[in-house]
Protein backbone atom coordinates (compact mmCIF):
# COMPACT_ATOMS: atom_id res chain seq x y z
CA UNK A 1 0.00 0.00 0.00
CA UNK A 2 1.69 3.58 -0.92
CA UNK A 3 2.67 5.09 2.35
CA UNK A 4 0.11 8.32 0.90
CA UNK A 5 -3.03 5.98 2.09
CA UNK A 6 -2.82 6.14 5.49
CA UNK A 7 -5.96 5.99 7.47
CA UNK A 8 -4.78 6.80 10.72
CA UNK A 9 -2.22 9.74 9.35
CA UNK A 10 -5.42 11.49 8.15
CA UNK A 11 -7.80 11.23 10.44
CA UNK A 12 -4.83 12.58 12.97
CA UNK A 13 -4.79 15.45 10.17
CA UNK A 14 -8.41 16.23 10.53
CA UNK A 15 -7.52 15.83 14.52
CA UNK A 16 -5.26 18.40 14.43
CA UNK A 17 -7.34 20.91 11.76
CA UNK A 18 -10.18 21.03 13.99
CA UNK A 19 -8.02 21.37 17.63
CA UNK A 20 -6.15 24.26 15.82
CA UNK A 21 -9.44 26.21 14.97
CA UNK A 22 -11.79 24.79 17.96
CA UNK A 23 -9.39 25.15 21.33
CA UNK A 24 -9.91 27.29 23.35
CA UNK A 25 -6.96 28.62 24.52
CA UNK A 26 -6.43 30.22 21.08
CA UNK A 27 -10.53 31.69 21.31
CA UNK A 28 -9.69 35.15 22.86
CA UNK A 29 -8.53 36.64 19.08
CA UNK A 30 -9.61 34.92 16.10
CA UNK A 31 -6.31 36.28 14.57
CA UNK A 32 -4.50 34.31 16.78
CA UNK A 33 -6.68 31.64 16.21
CA UNK A 34 -6.21 32.29 12.45
CA UNK A 35 -2.09 31.90 12.96
CA UNK A 36 -2.46 29.02 14.00
CA UNK A 37 -4.61 27.37 11.87
CA UNK A 38 -2.93 28.43 9.08
CA UNK A 39 0.83 27.28 10.07
CA UNK A 40 -1.14 23.49 10.90
CA UNK A 41 -2.32 23.50 7.17
CA UNK A 42 1.52 24.70 5.67
CA UNK A 43 3.00 22.00 7.84
CA UNK A 44 0.60 19.27 7.35
CA UNK A 45 0.88 20.46 3.26
CA UNK A 46 4.61 19.81 3.59
CA UNK A 47 4.36 16.62 5.50
CA UNK A 48 1.91 15.28 2.58
CA UNK A 49 4.34 16.30 -0.19
CA UNK A 50 7.03 14.57 1.86
CA UNK A 51 5.05 11.60 1.64
CA UNK A 52 4.18 11.60 -1.95
CA UNK A 53 7.37 13.23 -3.29
CA UNK A 54 10.10 12.73 -0.31
CA UNK A 55 12.55 13.38 1.18
CA UNK A 56 12.15 17.36 0.85
CA UNK A 57 14.48 19.73 2.06
CA UNK A 58 15.26 19.34 5.79
CA UNK A 59 13.50 15.88 6.00
CA UNK A 60 16.79 13.92 4.46
CA UNK A 61 18.80 11.38 6.64
CA UNK A 62 17.91 11.98 10.26
CA UNK A 63 14.11 11.91 9.52
CA UNK A 64 14.04 8.94 7.27
CA UNK A 65 17.16 7.20 9.89
CA UNK A 66 14.18 7.78 12.55
CA UNK A 67 11.17 6.40 10.46
CA UNK A 68 13.50 3.32 9.99
CA UNK A 69 14.54 2.57 13.28
CA UNK A 70 10.39 3.24 14.26
CA UNK A 71 9.82 0.59 11.59
CA UNK A 72 12.27 -1.96 12.43
CA UNK A 73 10.95 -1.97 16.42
CA UNK A 74 7.90 -2.57 15.43
CA UNK A 75 9.06 -5.72 13.66
CA UNK A 76 11.06 -6.74 16.60
CA UNK A 77 13.91 -4.94 16.43
CA UNK A 78 15.70 -3.23 19.51
CA UNK A 79 16.55 0.03 20.27
CA UNK A 80 19.66 1.30 19.08
CA UNK A 81 21.93 2.39 21.83
CA UNK A 82 19.65 1.25 24.10
CA UNK A 83 16.14 2.77 26.63
CA UNK A 84 17.90 6.21 27.23
CA UNK A 85 19.25 7.21 23.84
CA UNK A 86 17.06 9.34 21.38
CA UNK A 87 16.21 6.37 19.53
CA UNK A 88 13.67 6.07 21.87
CA UNK A 89 11.67 8.55 20.25
CA UNK A 90 11.70 6.07 17.32
CA UNK A 91 10.49 3.34 19.90
CA UNK A 92 7.25 5.02 20.62
CA UNK A 93 6.60 6.14 17.47
CA UNK A 94 7.12 2.43 16.55
CA UNK A 95 4.55 1.53 19.05
CA UNK A 96 2.15 4.28 18.04
CA UNK A 97 2.50 2.84 14.13
CA UNK A 98 1.80 -0.98 15.65
CA UNK A 99 -1.44 0.45 17.67
CA UNK A 100 -2.74 2.80 14.85
CA UNK A 101 -1.68 0.87 12.09
CA UNK A 102 -0.36 3.95 10.68
CA UNK A 103 2.97 5.07 8.58
CA UNK A 104 5.15 7.42 7.97
CA UNK A 105 2.42 10.38 7.44
CA UNK A 106 1.07 9.48 11.07
CA UNK A 107 4.47 9.70 12.49
CA UNK A 108 4.97 13.12 10.87
CA UNK A 109 1.56 14.43 11.92
CA UNK A 110 2.23 13.64 15.36
CA UNK A 111 4.89 16.39 14.97
CA UNK A 112 2.51 19.10 12.97
CA UNK A 113 0.32 17.85 16.32
CA UNK A 114 2.74 18.98 18.85
CA UNK A 115 3.20 22.21 17.01
CA UNK A 116 -0.17 23.17 17.99
CA UNK A 117 0.35 21.78 22.41
CA UNK A 118 3.33 24.38 21.55
CA UNK A 119 1.51 27.14 20.32
CA UNK A 120 -0.94 26.85 22.92
CA UNK A 121 1.79 26.70 26.04
CA UNK A 122 3.51 29.16 24.67
CA UNK A 123 0.28 31.45 24.80
CA UNK A 124 -0.89 30.58 28.31
CA UNK A 125 2.86 31.60 29.50
CA UNK A 126 2.75 34.74 27.83
CA UNK A 127 -1.15 35.16 29.31
CA UNK A 128 0.42 34.39 32.62
CA UNK A 129 2.85 37.06 32.19
CA UNK A 130 -0.43 39.53 31.41
CA UNK A 131 1.83 40.45 27.95
CA UNK A 132 -0.70 42.45 25.36
CA UNK A 133 -2.52 40.81 22.54
CA UNK A 134 -0.98 42.29 19.80
CA UNK A 135 2.57 41.19 20.99
CA UNK A 136 1.14 37.72 21.93
CA UNK A 137 -0.12 38.15 18.04
CA UNK A 138 3.61 38.59 16.33
CA UNK A 139 5.29 36.38 19.15
CA UNK A 140 3.02 33.52 17.96
CA UNK A 141 3.73 34.46 14.21
CA UNK A 142 7.42 34.22 14.44
CA UNK A 143 7.43 31.05 16.23
CA UNK A 144 4.88 29.31 13.60
CA UNK A 145 6.22 30.66 10.11
CA UNK A 146 9.87 30.50 11.03
CA UNK A 147 11.03 29.09 7.85
CA UNK A 148 13.42 26.49 10.12
CA UNK A 149 10.60 25.79 12.14
CA UNK A 150 8.18 25.02 9.42
CA UNK A 151 10.42 22.66 7.55
CA UNK A 152 11.77 20.66 10.86
CA UNK A 153 8.85 20.74 12.70
CA UNK A 154 6.43 19.13 9.60
CA UNK A 155 8.93 15.75 9.55
CA UNK A 156 9.74 12.65 11.84
CA UNK A 157 12.33 14.61 13.68
CA UNK A 158 12.52 14.99 17.54
CA UNK A 159 12.60 18.96 17.19
CA UNK A 160 8.72 19.34 17.10
CA UNK A 161 8.98 17.19 20.27
CA UNK A 162 11.90 18.99 22.18
CA UNK A 163 10.23 22.18 21.82
CA UNK A 164 6.37 21.69 23.42
CA UNK A 165 8.83 19.67 26.35
CA UNK A 166 11.00 22.44 27.05
CA UNK A 167 7.94 24.97 26.92
CA UNK A 168 6.35 22.88 29.09
CA UNK A 169 8.88 22.72 31.56
CA UNK A 170 8.70 26.19 32.00
CA UNK A 171 4.88 26.65 32.16
CA UNK A 172 5.09 24.27 34.56
CA UNK A 173 7.84 25.73 36.53
CA UNK A 174 6.28 29.10 36.82
CA UNK A 175 2.78 27.41 37.90
CA UNK A 176 5.00 26.13 40.62
CA UNK A 177 6.25 29.29 41.65
CA UNK A 178 3.07 31.16 41.52
CA UNK A 179 1.02 28.15 43.41
CA UNK A 180 2.67 25.55 44.19
CA UNK A 181 0.67 22.48 44.28
CA UNK A 182 1.63 18.40 44.04
CA UNK A 183 0.13 17.76 40.98
CA UNK A 184 2.27 20.48 39.58
CA UNK A 185 5.37 19.35 41.23
CA UNK A 186 4.65 15.63 39.92
CA UNK A 187 3.86 17.08 35.93
CA UNK A 188 7.31 18.97 36.38
CA UNK A 189 9.34 15.63 37.26
CA UNK A 190 7.83 13.64 34.87
CA UNK A 191 8.30 15.86 31.93
CA UNK A 192 12.03 16.98 32.62
CA UNK A 193 12.23 12.90 32.73
CA UNK A 194 10.49 13.14 29.52
CA UNK A 195 12.84 15.58 28.07
CA UNK A 196 15.99 13.37 29.08
CA UNK A 197 14.28 10.39 26.93
CA UNK A 198 14.26 12.66 23.71
CA UNK A 199 17.64 14.37 24.26
CA UNK A 200 20.34 14.54 27.47
CA UNK A 201 20.16 18.35 26.76
CA UNK A 202 16.88 18.60 27.27
CA UNK A 203 16.99 16.75 31.31
CA UNK A 204 20.08 19.07 32.15
CA UNK A 205 18.29 22.15 31.56
CA UNK A 206 15.41 20.78 32.66
CA UNK A 207 17.04 19.99 36.19
CA UNK A 208 18.25 23.30 36.26
CA UNK A 209 14.72 24.92 35.41
CA UNK A 210 13.39 23.02 37.87
CA UNK A 211 15.66 23.46 40.75
CA UNK A 212 15.16 27.10 40.00
CA UNK A 213 12.18 27.23 40.18
CA UNK A 214 12.08 24.99 43.48
CA UNK A 215 14.31 27.91 44.84
CA UNK A 216 12.22 30.82 43.84
CA UNK A 217 9.15 29.16 45.19
CA UNK A 218 10.63 28.79 48.30
CA UNK A 219 11.87 32.17 48.66
CA UNK A 220 8.68 34.59 47.94
CA UNK A 221 6.04 35.80 50.06
CA UNK A 222 4.26 32.17 51.11
CA UNK A 223 6.50 28.93 51.69
CA UNK A 224 6.01 26.02 49.27
CA UNK A 225 3.49 23.33 50.17
CA UNK A 226 1.82 20.15 48.56
CA UNK A 227 -1.81 21.63 47.76
CA UNK A 228 -3.64 23.23 51.12
CA UNK A 229 -1.38 22.04 53.99
CA UNK A 230 2.14 21.37 54.67
CA UNK A 231 5.47 22.64 55.53
CA UNK A 232 8.25 23.76 53.90
CA UNK A 233 10.03 19.86 54.34
CA UNK A 234 7.21 18.65 51.90
CA UNK A 235 10.50 19.90 49.10
CA UNK A 236 12.81 17.34 50.19
CA UNK A 237 10.70 14.06 48.23
CA UNK A 238 11.10 16.76 45.51
CA UNK A 239 14.65 17.44 45.78
CA UNK A 240 15.55 13.61 46.07
CA UNK A 241 13.73 13.53 42.43
CA UNK A 242 15.42 16.12 41.11
CA UNK A 243 18.52 14.67 42.11
CA UNK A 244 17.28 11.25 40.74
CA UNK A 245 17.05 11.83 37.69
CA UNK A 246 20.03 14.22 37.82
CA UNK A 247 21.85 11.04 39.01
CA UNK A 248 20.54 9.56 35.93
CA UNK A 249 21.14 12.00 33.58
CA UNK A 250 23.89 14.27 33.97
CA UNK A 251 26.58 11.28 32.90
CA UNK A 252 25.11 10.80 29.53
CA UNK A 253 25.51 14.65 28.51
CA UNK A 254 27.97 13.34 26.01
CA UNK A 255 30.47 13.69 28.79
CA UNK A 256 32.74 11.04 30.02
CA UNK A 257 32.82 12.94 32.96
CA UNK A 258 29.44 13.92 33.68
CA UNK A 259 28.74 17.72 35.56
CA UNK A 260 31.34 18.62 37.81
CA UNK A 261 34.54 20.11 38.21
CA UNK A 262 36.00 18.01 34.66
CA UNK A 263 32.83 18.67 32.53
CA UNK A 264 34.54 21.49 30.55
CA UNK A 265 37.83 19.31 29.93
CA UNK A 266 35.19 16.36 29.07
CA UNK A 267 33.50 18.85 26.44
CA UNK A 268 37.00 19.66 25.45
CA UNK A 269 38.06 15.78 24.62
CA UNK A 270 35.14 15.55 23.01
CA UNK A 271 35.10 18.78 20.68
CA UNK A 272 38.40 17.42 19.92
CA UNK A 273 37.76 13.63 19.21
CA UNK A 274 35.14 14.65 17.04
CA UNK A 275 34.96 13.97 13.17
CA UNK A 276 35.60 17.23 11.48
CA UNK A 277 33.03 18.83 9.21
CA UNK A 278 32.09 21.50 7.47
CA UNK A 279 30.33 23.64 9.89
CA UNK A 280 33.36 23.49 12.80
CA UNK A 281 33.10 27.04 12.80
CA UNK A 282 35.37 26.71 16.46
CA UNK A 283 38.07 24.48 16.62
CA UNK A 284 40.25 24.30 18.90
CA UNK A 285 43.91 23.78 18.51
CA UNK A 286 45.15 20.14 19.65
CA UNK A 287 45.62 19.88 23.65
CA UNK A 288 43.21 22.84 24.35
CA UNK A 289 41.04 22.78 27.18
CA UNK A 290 38.01 24.78 27.65
CA UNK A 291 38.19 27.18 30.66
CA UNK A 292 35.20 29.44 32.05
CA UNK A 293 36.87 32.30 30.41
CA UNK A 294 35.66 30.68 27.34
CA UNK A 295 32.38 30.00 28.04
CA UNK A 296 30.87 33.07 27.36
CA UNK A 297 32.64 33.51 23.84
CA UNK A 298 31.37 29.98 22.54
CA UNK A 299 27.90 30.66 23.70
CA UNK A 300 28.21 34.04 21.87
CA UNK A 301 29.68 32.88 18.73
CA UNK A 302 27.11 29.55 19.25
CA UNK A 303 24.35 32.44 18.94
CA UNK A 304 25.57 34.23 15.83
CA UNK A 305 27.70 31.90 13.80
CA UNK A 306 28.12 31.78 10.80
CA UNK A 307 29.95 34.64 10.25
CA UNK A 308 29.97 36.72 7.35
CA UNK A 309 33.50 34.85 6.21
CA UNK A 310 32.63 31.06 6.85
CA UNK A 311 29.58 31.50 4.65
CA UNK A 312 30.23 29.08 2.02
CA UNK A 313 27.03 27.67 0.54
CA UNK A 314 23.13 29.27 0.29
CA UNK A 315 22.06 27.41 3.66
CA UNK A 316 24.74 29.54 5.11
CA UNK A 317 23.19 32.49 4.00
CA UNK A 318 19.91 31.19 5.34
CA UNK A 319 21.65 30.68 8.84
CA UNK A 320 23.42 34.08 9.04
CA UNK A 321 20.26 35.35 8.70
CA UNK A 322 18.61 33.67 11.21
CA UNK A 323 21.55 34.52 13.29
CA UNK A 324 21.58 38.21 12.89
CA UNK A 325 17.74 38.25 13.54
CA UNK A 326 18.79 36.09 16.96
CA UNK A 327 21.04 38.76 17.80
CA UNK A 328 18.86 40.96 17.80
CA UNK A 329 15.95 39.16 19.46
CA UNK A 330 18.73 38.42 22.24
CA UNK A 331 18.92 42.19 22.72
CA UNK A 332 15.38 42.53 23.11
CA UNK A 333 15.68 40.16 26.02
CA UNK A 334 18.28 42.34 27.60
CA UNK A 335 15.91 45.28 27.42
CA UNK A 336 12.89 43.17 28.76
CA UNK A 337 14.83 42.04 31.49
CA UNK A 338 16.10 45.39 32.65
CA UNK A 339 12.61 46.58 31.56
CA UNK A 340 11.09 44.16 34.03
CA UNK A 341 13.51 44.76 36.50
CA UNK A 342 11.42 47.72 38.22
CA UNK A 343 8.36 45.11 38.67
CA UNK A 344 8.12 43.51 41.98
CA UNK A 345 10.57 40.85 42.66
CA UNK A 346 8.40 37.67 42.40
CA UNK A 347 7.38 39.15 38.64
CA UNK A 348 11.32 39.59 38.23
CA UNK A 349 12.47 36.15 38.95
CA UNK A 350 9.31 34.86 37.03
CA UNK A 351 10.80 36.48 33.84
CA UNK A 352 14.32 35.75 34.72
CA UNK A 353 13.63 31.90 34.85
CA UNK A 354 12.51 32.24 31.44
CA UNK A 355 15.86 34.10 30.11
CA UNK A 356 17.95 31.63 31.87
CA UNK A 357 16.40 28.37 31.02
CA UNK A 358 16.87 29.74 27.35
CA UNK A 359 20.26 30.19 27.79
CA UNK A 360 21.24 27.33 29.47
CA UNK A 361 19.60 25.00 26.96
CA UNK A 362 22.04 27.03 24.56
CA UNK A 363 25.07 26.46 26.76
CA UNK A 364 24.35 22.94 26.77
CA UNK A 365 24.25 23.27 23.03
CA UNK A 366 26.82 25.40 22.42
CA UNK A 367 29.60 23.50 24.72
CA UNK A 368 28.53 19.91 24.29
CA UNK A 369 28.08 19.82 20.38
CA UNK A 370 30.99 20.18 17.81
CA UNK A 371 29.28 20.65 14.37
CA UNK A 372 27.57 23.81 14.36
CA UNK A 373 25.95 23.02 10.99
CA UNK A 374 23.17 21.47 13.56
CA UNK A 375 22.61 24.78 15.05
CA UNK A 376 19.21 25.68 13.41
CA UNK A 377 17.46 22.60 14.63
CA UNK A 378 18.88 22.97 18.19
CA UNK A 379 18.15 26.98 18.30
CA UNK A 380 14.62 25.79 17.66
CA UNK A 381 14.09 23.89 21.07
CA UNK A 382 14.41 27.42 23.29
CA UNK A 383 13.31 29.45 20.16
CA UNK A 384 9.90 30.18 22.27
CA UNK A 385 11.26 31.17 25.71
CA UNK A 386 13.10 33.74 23.44
CA UNK A 387 10.22 34.99 21.74
CA UNK A 388 7.56 35.22 24.52
CA UNK A 389 10.76 37.30 27.11
CA UNK A 390 11.06 39.36 24.21
CA UNK A 391 7.71 40.44 24.11
CA UNK A 392 8.33 42.04 27.27
CA UNK A 393 10.70 44.92 25.83
CA UNK A 394 9.14 48.00 26.38
CA UNK A 395 8.96 49.65 22.73
CA UNK A 396 11.87 51.10 21.56
CA UNK A 397 10.53 53.92 19.34
CA UNK A 398 7.45 56.47 20.33
CA UNK A 399 5.29 55.84 22.89
CA UNK A 400 3.25 52.91 22.30
CA UNK A 401 1.29 50.07 24.75
CA UNK A 402 3.50 48.41 27.63
CA UNK A 403 4.52 45.47 26.52
CA UNK A 404 2.33 43.98 29.84
CA UNK A 405 0.70 45.16 32.89
CA UNK A 406 3.57 43.83 35.19
CA UNK A 407 4.27 47.24 36.05
CA UNK A 408 0.76 48.70 36.27
CA UNK A 409 -0.77 45.23 38.28
CA UNK A 410 0.26 42.76 40.33
CA UNK A 411 -2.49 40.39 39.16
CA UNK A 412 -1.17 37.04 37.33
CA UNK A 413 -3.20 36.14 34.44
CA UNK A 414 -3.79 32.23 35.37
CA UNK A 415 -5.05 30.00 32.18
Amino acid sequence: MPPIIDPAGWMLIVVTLILASRWKVFAFDPKVRAIVLVAVLLRTLYSVANVAAGPLFGLGVDAQEFHRAAVAFLNGGGIPGGPFSGYMYSAVIGVIYRLTGGGLLLGQQLSVLAVVLTAASSVRIMRRLSVQPSRIKWALAALLFFPAGVVFTSGLLREAFEQLVFVLILELALRLIDRPQSRTVVALITTVALGGLLHRALAVAGLVVAAASTLIALSIRRPLRADRAGSPLRIVPVVLALVAIGGLSLPRLKLPYGVGPNTLAAASEYRLGAEPSRADYLRFRPGYTIGLIDVPVVVGLYTISPLPWQVESPADVVTALESAMRLVLVALLAFALIHVSRASSREFLRVFLLAGGWLTLELIWSVGTSNWGTATRHHLVGFPILLIVTTLAPPLFGRGPHSSQLLESRVISRS
